[in-house]
C-alpha cells in the first residue's frame, strides 16, 4: 500500500489473524499472526489531505507477486470539497482503494442542504484508475514497490498537466475554453513580525456556495482551486473555471489567522479573519489570466511576539508525535503486545504531569505534545468529569519588565472533540473557569480515534490582563475538560500556540561565543523568544567601543529545535582581536547589549568546512534517553545532531516519518537525547562547524530506547464474575499498576496447565472477559510489560458457581512477629485456604487449609519483611479463585489519620499498633492527603525507619514537638515524595540514612544524633532559619555527610553541618 512518502509498506492480503481491540474503534485490529503479528492496522492509518493527494493505490511485489500496481490518480483536486486539507479515507485492508470526494470523517463538507428550488451540479472526476508494471526481475520488494509507484506520481504530473481534459464533453465539466489562470503575490504585512514569510502559504479561490455555512472547511457543493505560494509568496493557481465572485483565501506557516479577500454574505467563518480595509473579489476570464499583483495580508495583532509555540499550518505536525501520530507501538514481543494502538496513548507515558514548556529552553518538537487527550495517568484511567488536574500543558516564561497593557493569547486548534478549554495565567483564569467550547468540537472532529494530524480547524484570541503577568517568572496552563461523559477519544489537538504583549522587548542573548577563521570570525548566541532579528556589535577594545557591523540579522524560531543562531563576520582581519556583542532586535526596541565574546582571526585556520564527523556510535540507551558517542573533528567549533524518526516498512527497508534538529550549539563530542519514546525507532547523524562552513551530516546509527522490564508481576489480581444469563458469564479482573509498565497482557486456559491464549492487552488495571461458559472454571494469566520486557505471570481462576472471597485485610503487629488476617464470610463457603508469599502475586505457601474462620493470626513471622496473603474458600461446587492480595509487615505500624495528631493515640494507627520499638517502622506514606498534616511526638520514642509520602504527591508531613525521637541502628528515613519536617529532637549513635526522591528537612531543634548522615535520593535540607535551631552545628560536627545522586541545602547559615 502506497499512499505518501510515510506511509509505504508491504501490506498482508492473506495468511494472518487479527482479534478486536479494547477501547478502540471497531475498526482497529490487532494482528495475531502472520508478518504483523504484535502489530495494529486499521483504515483510519492511512486517511490523508485530499488537496495534497495525487496518486495512492497497490503494488503486487515480493514472493509471488507480479511487480504490477494499481492506483488511483488525480489530475486534479478542483471537486475535493472543503479546502487543500480535506482529510479522507484513501485505502482499506485487503487492496481496497478509495476515493471519497466528499466524505465527512473529521467534520468537513457538513453543508450539503439546498435551498428551495436551488439548482446545482457537480462534476467528481474524471479521475484515472493507472495500472502499471515493471520488468520482474527486480526481485527486492522495496525496490519494485517504490518504483511503481514513483511512476505512479509521475502519471499524476502528466494527468495534472492535460487537465482539464479534452476528450471529456460533459455539458457540466468546463473545457480549457472556459477556464482561466490567477496570480498574484502574498505579502504579510506583519506590524510585530518584519521577517514574515509569505512562504509555502495555502492559497485559493472559492465561491460562497448557498446555504448557512460560512467556512470553506464545511463547504461541500463548490469547486474548489488551490495552489501553494514559492519561497518570495507568488502564486499561479490555474484551470479556474471562469465567473466573477470568487473570495481569495490564504493560510499557513508565515501568519496566524485566515486571510480572505471579501466579506462573505449573511454571516462569517467562526474563526479569525484578517479581511483587507479595500475588500475585493476575484473574476476569471476565459483563456486569460488575472493578476492581482501584490496582495497585501495585514494580520490582526495586539502587541509584539513574547513566545511562540509551533507555527500556524492548521496541522500538529511540527510537535512530538506529529510524524508518526499513526504508528501503533510495538510490544516485547508478538505474544506479549504493546495496548498503545496509536501514539495519542502515548501522552501519560510521555508526559506523566503533563508537558512543562519551558521557553527558552524547550523544544516544541520534543516538548509539546500533538495532542492533550483525556488520558491522565499510566493506568489508562480518564478524567473525571470537571476534573482537568493532570490533563494540562504548562508553559513558563520569564518577563523582563511587567507589561505596558493587556495582551493577549492566541490558541489554535486542529481538532477538538468534547473539549473545553480552561486557560490560567499564574493560577488565575482568562477564561471560565469551565472553560470556552472551540468553533468546531464533538462529533464534528475527531481526529485521535480516527487517527489523524488533524480535523476541523478553530482559533481564538484570549485577553491575558496585564495585572495577571509580572517581572520575573509566570506561567500559562492550558487545560482541557470534557464535555460529554468519560473518553480516551476526548482531546484538544493543537495548531500554534503564541503570546503577545504591548511594549514587549526581547531579552539579550546570553552564551555569545566567537570562533575564529581565516580572515572571519563566526559568531553564534541563543536564539530569543520574540526576537525577530539580532543587530551585532563588534569593537578592537574590551568592554568599550562597540560599533554596529550589521543589523537586522535573522535567526531560528526560539522552540523550533534550532538553539543557536549565527553570523560569520568577515570584515575581520588576521591577527586583531575583535569582541562581539549581540542585541536581540523587535519592532518595539532592541534588549541591551549580550555579554561579550571575542576571537581572533588566524590565517592558519581552514577556510573549508569541517570534516564530517565519524566515529558515532549509540553509546547506551535506557528509559527515554540515547546517549551518543563520536570521533572529535580537529578543526570543528560546534556540532548539530539530527533525529529521524523510522517505520520498518515491511518491504526490507525504513521510512523516515521525520527528521528534527535536537541541538546545534553541542562543543563536545557526546550527546544524550532524552526526549525519545520508548520503543520507537530512531535514526541520529552529526554534523560539524566552524567559520569555515558546515560539514555534510554523518553516516547514521540506529537506536531504540528501552527501559527496565517490569520487575514484578501484577498484585492484587481479583476476578469476579456475573451470571447474565445461563449458558453465559461475564468476568471482571482487576489488579494493581506495576511501576514501569505501560501495558498489561491477559491471557486464558480452561485447565491450570494451560495451553495459555492470548485475550488482550489493556493499559488500564481492569479488564472485562464477557459470553464464558457457568459451568467452566477458567484459568487466567496477567502480565506487565514495556517496550523492554514482560514480567513473570500473576494467576488467578474463577469458579463460576464458587465465589471468591472478598475485603482480605492483613494488619501487622507493631512489636510481635505476626499478622492478624480478616475478611468476608463467602456465600456457599465450608471452608479457607490461606496462602502467603514474601513478593508480590507469587503467594505459593499454603499456611492454613481447612480454615472455617474468618479471622486467622499468622504467626513465627519475621520482623521487618512484607509478607503478601491471598485466600481461596471451598464449598460443594468447589475452590474459588484468590481473593485480593494483602499485604503487611510485622514491626510496621501504618498511620491512618490524614488529620494529624499525637503519635501516641492508638485511633490514629491501623489495628491501634503505635510504632515504638528498635525494630518498628512508622509508615506515614499510604494516604492519600487533602491538606499538610502534622504530628505530635507526644512522649519520646525509638524507632528503626521512618517512611513518608503522599499517595496524591501534593501535600507535606511534620513531626513536632519537645520529646525525643531516637533512631536504632542505622536509621532509615525515606521521603517517597513532597516534604517531610522533623523539628523533634534527633538522637542515635548509629547515624541517620535519608532515601526517597522527596525532601527531608531538619530544623527546630538542635540534634545530638552520632554516626554520620548518608543522603541516597532526593534533598536534605537543614534549616537554620527555623524557630529553635541553633545559629550554628544543627547536627554536630562529629558526623561526615556522603552524598549519592542528591543534595543538601542550608537556608539561615553558612556555618558547617
Amino acid at each position: 500500500m502506497s499512499v505518501d512518502a510515510q506511509r509505504n509498506k508491504l501490506m498482508p492480503v492473506t495468511g494472518g489473524t487479527a482479534i478486536g481491540v479494547d477501547s478502540a474503534p471497531v475498526e482497529c485490529s490487532l494482528w495475531t499472526s502472520g508478518i504483523y503479528a504484535g502489530q495494529y492496522e486499521d483504515k483510519y492509518k492511512y486517511t490523508a489531505d485530499y488537496g495534497e493527494l495525487r496518486a495512492w493505490g497497490w503494488s503486487s511485489v515480493g514472493s509471488g507477486g507480479k511487480n504490477v500496481g494499481l492506483w488511483d490518480v488525480a489530475g486534479s483536486s478542483e471537486y475535493m470539497a472543503s479546502g487543500p486539507l480535506r482529510r479522507e479515507l484513501v485505502c482499506h485492508m485487503g487492496t481496497t482503494i478509495l476515493n471519497t470526494p466528499h466524505g465527512g470523517h473529521y467534520g468537513f463538507c457538513a453543508d450539503s442542504a439546498f435551498l428551495t428550488g436551488e439548482a446545482w451540479a457537480k462534476v467528481c472526476g474524471p479521475h484515472f484508475i493507472y495500472c502499471n508494471n515493471i520488468t520482474n526481475t527486480i526481485t527486492v520488494t522495496n525496490t519494485a514497490a517504490q518504483t511503481l509507484y514513483t511512476d505512479s506520481l509521475a502519471q499524476a504530473d502528466a494527468e495534472t498537466g492535460a487537465w482539464p481534459y479534452s476528450w471529456f464533453t460533459n455539458s457540466n465539466y468546463a473545457p480549457a475554453s472556459q477556464r482561466g489562470t490567477v496570480i498574484g503575490k502574498i505579502v504579510i504585512a506583519d506590524t510585530y513580525n518584519p521577517s514574515a514569510s509569505a512562504s509555502n502559504l495555502w492559497v485559493g479561490v472559492e465561491l460562497q456556495p448557498a446555504n448557512s455555512s460560512y467556512d470553506f472547511q464545511r463547504w461541500y457543493k463548490p469547486y474548489h482551486f488551490w495552489t501553494k505560494t514559492d519561497a518570495d509568496g507568488n502564486f499561479t493557481i490555474p484551470d479556474v473555471i471562469a465567473t466573477n465572485g470568487y473570495t481569495l483565501y490564504a493560510f499557513g506557516p508565515g501568519s496566524a489567522g485566515t486571510f480572505q479577500s471579501q466579506s462573505l454574505v449573511g454571516g462569517s467563518a467562526p474563526n479569525s479573519l484578517d479581511i483587507p480595509a479595500s475588500q475585493f473579489s476575484v473574476t476569471v476570464t476565459a483563456e486569460a489570466t488575472n493578476n492581482l499583483g501584490n496582495v497585501t495580508w495585514t494580520p490582526t495583532r495586539v502587541g509584539p511576539t513574547v513566545f511562540e509555540i509551533g507555527y500556524p499550518d492548521r496541522t500538529a505536525r511540527k510537535f512530538r508525535h506529529g510524524e508518526d501520530w499513526w504508528v501503533g507501538d510495538i510490544g516485547p514481543s508478538p505474544t506479549a503486545p504493546s495496548p498503545v494502538w496509536s501514539k495519542f496513548l502515548e501522552y501519560p507515558f510521555d508526559f506523566p504531569t503533563g508537558p512543562n514548556y519551558v521557553v527558552g529552553q524547550s523544544r516544541w518538537t520534543t516538548d509539546w505534545n500533538f495532542c492533550q487527550p483525556a488520558i491522565i495517568n499510566t493506568t489508562g484511567a480518564y478524567d473525571p468529569w470537571g476534573n482537568t488536574s493532570d490533563t494540562s500543558s504548562l508553559i513558563t516564561f520569564n518577563l523582563p519588565s511587567a507589561p505596558a497593557g493587556n495582551g493577549s493569547l492566541y490558541l489554535a486548534l486542529c481538532s477538538d472533540f468534547y473539549a473545553a478549554i480552561k486557560i490560567t495565567v499564574n493560577g488565575s483564569y482568562i477564561t471560565d473557569p469551565n472553560g470556552y467550547l472551540a468553533a468546531y468540537q464533538g462529533e464534528q472532529s475527531d481526529a485521535t480515534d480516527r487517527e489523524g494530524i488533524h480535523g476541523l480547524f478553530s482559533d481564538n484570541r484570549v485577553s491575558v490582563p496585564s495585572s495577571s503577568l509580572h517581572a520575573g517568572e509566570n506561567t500559562i496552563r492550558i487545560s482541557i475538560r470534557q464535555t460529554g461523559g468519560n473518553s480516551i477519544a476526548k482531546h484538544a489537538m493543537y495548531d500554534y500556540v503564541r503570546l503577545e504583549l504591548p511594549g514587549y522587548i526581547p531579552p539579550a542573548p546570553t552564551g555569545v561565543r566567537a570562533y575564529a577563521g581565516n580572515n572571519c570570525n563566526l559568531i553564534s548566541w541563543p536564539v530569543q523568544p520574540g526576537a525577530t532579528s539580532y543587530n551585532i556589535l563588534r569593537s578592537t577594545t574590551s568592554g568599550s567601543g562597540y560599533v554596529s557591523i550589521t543589523n537586522g540579522v535573522t535567526g531560528p524560531i526560539c522552540g523550533s529545535g534550532f538553539n543557536n543562531a549565527t553570523f560569520l563576520d568577515t570584515t575581520a582581519a588576521n591577527g586583531t582581536p575583535y569582541y562581539y556583542v549581540v542585541k536581540s532586535v523587535n519592532t518595539v526596541g532592541s534588549s541591551t547589549n549580550s555579554p561579550q565574546a571575542s576571537a581572533t582571526p588566524d590565517a592558519g585556520a581552514a577556510t573549508n568546512a569541517p570534516a564530517t564527523p565519524t566515529g558515532l556510535t549509540v553509546g547506551s540507551v535506557a528509559h527515554q534517553s540515547v546517549t551518543l558517542n563520536w570521533s572529535a573533528v580537529s578543526n570543528a567549533n560546534f556540532y548539530t545532531v539530527y533525529r529521524s524518526t523510522l517505520f520498518n516498512n515491511g518491504g526490507g527497508a525504513s521510512n523516515v516519518l521525520g527528521t528534527i534538529v535536537l541541538a546545534n550549539n553541542l562543543t563536545n563530542a557526546t550527546y544524550t537525547d532524552t526526549s525519545p519514546t520508548d520503543g520507537s525507532i530512531y535514526r541520529y547523524a552529526v554534523a560539524a562547524t566552524s567559520a569555515g562552513g558546515t560539514s555534510t551530516n554523518s553516516s547514521g546509527v540506529v537506536a531504540v530506547p528501552k527501559p527496565s522490564p517490569p520487575a514484578t508481576p501484577p498484585p492484587s489480581l481479583f476476578i469476579t464474575s456475573v451470571i447474565n444469563g445461563a449458558p453465559a458469564q461475564d468476568v471482571t479482573f482487576t489488579w494493581n499498576a506495576v511501576p514501569g509498565a505501560v501495558g498489561y497482557a491477559i491471557f486464558r486456559a480452561t485447565s491450570a496447565g494451560g495451553p495459555f491464549t492470548f485475550i488482550q492487552s489493556v493499559s488500564t488495571t481492569t479488564f472485562f472477559d464477557g459470553g464464558l461458559a457457568t459451568n467452566q472454571i477458567y484459568y487466567y494469566r496477567v502480565a506487565a510489560l514495556n517496550a523492554a520486557g514482560v514480567s513473570s505471570y500473576a494467576t488467578d481462576s474463577i469458579n463460576p458457581k464458587q465465589a471468591a472471597p472478598t475485603n482480605l485485610i492483613a494488619v501487622a503487629s507493631a512489636t510481635d512477629p505476626q499478622i492478624v488476617l480478616t475478611w468476608n464470610a463467602t456465600p456457599g463457603a465450608t471452608s479457607y485456604t490461606v496462602k502467603r508469599g514474601t513478593s508480590v502475586a507469587n503467594e505459593t505457601t499454603t499456611v492454613i487449609s481447612g480454615y472455617t474462620g474468618t479471622t486467622y493470626t499468622n504467626t513465627g513471622l519475621t520482623l521487618g519483611t512484607t509478607y503478601y496473603y491471598v485466600i481461596t474458600a471451598t464449598g460443594v461446587n468447589g475452590a474459588s479463585g484468590n481473593s485480593p492480595e494483602a499485604s503487611a509487615t510485622p514491626g510496621s505500624s501504618i498511620w491512618i489519620s490524614t488529620l494529624g495528631g499525637n503519635w501516641g493515640t492508638t485511633g490514629n494507627w491501623l489495628g491501634g499498633g503505635v510504632a515504638n520499638g528498635s525494630g518498628s517502622t512508622a509508615d506515614f506514606s499510604t494516604l492519600t492527603l487533602s491538606s499538610n498534616v502534622t504530628v505530635t511526638l507526644d512522649s519520646a520514642r525509638t524507632e528503626g525507619t521512618l517512611k513518608f509520602g503522599d499517595v496524591g504527591d501534593a501535600y507535606d508531613w511534620s513531626v513536632i514537638g519537645a520529646n525525643t525521637l531516637t533512631l536504632a541502628g542505622k536509621a532509615t528515613v525515606k521521603v517517597v515524595n513532597q516534604s517531610a519536617t522533623i523539628s523533634t529532637p534527633i538522637a542515635g549513635t548509629a547515624g541517620l540514612t535519608k532515601t526517597g526522591a522527596g525532601t527531608l528537612i531538619l530544623g527546630g531543634a538542635t540534634e545530638s544524633f552520632t554516626g554520620g548522615t548518608t543522603n541516597n535520593g532526593g534533598s536534605l535540607v537543614l534549616d537554620f532559619s527555623a524557630a529553635g535551631s541553633p545559629t550554628a552545628d544543627l547536627i554536630p560536627v562529629a558526623n561526615t555527610l556522603t552524598l549519592a545522586g542528591s543534595t543538601v541545602q542550608l537556608i539561615g547559615s553558612s556555618s558547617p553541618a
